[in-house]
């Protein structure tokens, strides 16, 4: 029975609309943040060809740099990828300096001629056009791009970079740092869009249908549950695994373009470790909420004010389901607050088991109450 009703709710899942809810959001979290943030801050630090750092000046609102010097840097990257007749690409995750042919030469020498000619008093639509132009004929994903011209800025001197970059490939083979960093996002969507798989799970059991099946066969609240549990976290933990494979992949593919080893299990390890807490905790709490309120949009209600409150990055307190580390540091920066995370991880896997065996005995109850009512409608119909 626990198999039938495993099986049952899996397809029940993969067919809803509900599944569609959280796989684009999971997708969405992963390209949007997790390969958003490996595309603008990049892999590994490559040696600069002009000194930008000292353009950064620091401000109430953070980093600032004018836009004329934006307009001088763009201009000296440009007129040094044409002296040495190979320009820096974006190839996935990583960059690497790609030869140019003699039409992209051409391009470039316009370019920095106009900038010349204008003396670098440009309008910003004319500086656009510039990059956009000169993007263009490089085949396009190059560093004059509109999201990407600011990546020419260092904001740290490349020794500095390389270090930090050294010390990751060393302590965690580069892909247990971006695991965490991945594990962080994936877990804020996780976190609340999960309860929209499991909000309505039990109480989707209002339909005569199912009562008269659930009602009148013996099979037990554990097996009931539990086999519709499992099944809820089995469909999300499988959406995360399938991300993980392809952050994998990724990195395997940077791996192979520029030598350094990686960590196949990692982003595999802080999904089993990180995530899939997080996904049991939002199950297990939705189970109960619907079975106490008979109702499964209280559940989104509250999970949703506590997801706001457990997605602040300041802190990872004990009363914070989900775990936030969004810095990609090796792992002697990381160690300092591993206990905490640890002791987190735990604390919400065992939560989620407690309040799974809360839900079995309150489903249990309802099962009997309503039972019981069910025998004596049946008794008065036949009579």
């Amino acid at each position: 029975m626990f198999r039938k009703i495993f099986i049952k709710e899996l397809k029940h899942q993969l067919t809803s609309l509900t599944i569609i809810i959280l796989v684009v959001s999971t997708f969405l979290f992963y390209y949007t943040q997790f390969i958003g943030d490996i595309k603008r801050w990049w892999v590994k630090p490559i040696p600069p060809r002009i000194d930008a750092e000292i353009m950064w000046n620091e401000s109430e609102i953070g980093l600032l740099i004018s836009n004329d010097e934006i307009v001088k840097l763009v201009y000296e990257n440009m007129k040094v990828d044409y002296e040495m007749g190979d320009t820096l690409k974006v190839k996935g995750i990583s960059r690497i300096y790609e030869k140019l042919d003699d039409k992209q030469r051409r391009i470039l020498k316009e370019a920095v001629e106009e900038f010349e000619n204008k003396s670098f008093n440009i309008t910003k639509d004319e500086f656009q056009n510039i990059r956009e132009r000169v993007n263009e004929s490089l085949g396009g994903n190059s560093l004059y791009g509109e999201d990407r011209y600011h990546s020419l800025i260092n904001r740290e001197s490349y020794e500095v970079e390389k270090a930090e970059y050294d010390a990751i490939l060393r302590e965690d083979k580069i892909t247990n740092g971006y695991a965490r960093l991945f594990a962080d996002y994936i877990g804020i969507s996780l976190g609340f869009f999960m309860v929209f798989i499991t909000a309505f799970t039990l109480v989707r059991d209002k339909r005569y249908d199912l009562r008269e099946f659930i009602y009148t066969t013996e099979v037990s609240s554990f097996k009931y549950v539990g086999g519709k549990y499992l099944a809820n976290v089995f469909t999300a933990f499988f959406i995360v695994l399938i991300v993980a494979g392809h952050a994998t992949w990724m990195f395997h593919g940077f791996s192979k373009l520029n030598g350094d080893p990686i960590s196949y299990m990692a982003f595999f390890k802080y999904a089993i470790l990180w995530i899939l807490p997080t996904i049991m905790f939002v199950a297990s709490l939705s189970y109960v909420i619907q079975l106490v309120f008979d109702n499964g949009v209280v559940p989104i209600i509250i999970q949703f004010i506590y997801w706001i409150y457990s997605s602040n990055i300041h802190e990872n307190q004990i009363t914070k389901y989900i775990i936030r580390f969004n810095r990609i540091v090796p792992y002697s920066e990381f160690k300092i607050f591993e206990h905490d995370i640890f002791i987190n991880r735990i604390f919400y896997t065992l939560l989620s088991i407690i309040l799974l065996f809360i839900a079995m005995k309150l489903w249990g109850r309802k099962r009997e109450m309503i039972d019981s009512g069910f025998r004596i409608r049946k008794k008065a119909i036949s009579k």
